[in-house]
């Protein structure tokens, strides 16, 4: 996924070292390396050229004093989200 891409709705801090990113999703065309989610695990999927985007998901960022991220938390919008959604996506079977 050399092209690929992250686009949002909206990044806030909700309250004091809580940052919510609405509506966040992957997109890109699978023309790299062979891609898995997890090695030695599921074999890597031969680039196909498809495009992928991903359903909308919702990150909760629990940010230190530094502003590192110290917790993160994904709430999936739809059924094909994340690493998983995207090897789907590109003829995985998980």
């Amino acid at each position: 996924f050399p092209d690929f891409m992250f686009d949002y709705k909206s990044v806030k801090e909700v309250k004091p070292g809580l940052v919510v990113v609405e509506e966040i999703q992957f997109h890109g065309h699978h023309t790299g390396e062979p891609y898995t989610f997890m090695p030695g695990k599921l074999p890597a999927m031969e680039a196909t050229g498809k495009f992928v985007k991903v359903d909308p998901e919702r990150w909760y960022l629990d940010m230190s004093d530094e502003n590192l991220i110290e917790k993160f938390s994904v709430i999936a919008m739809g059924s094909i989200t994340g690493p998983a959604g995207v090897y789907e996506m590109v003829g995985g079977k998980v």
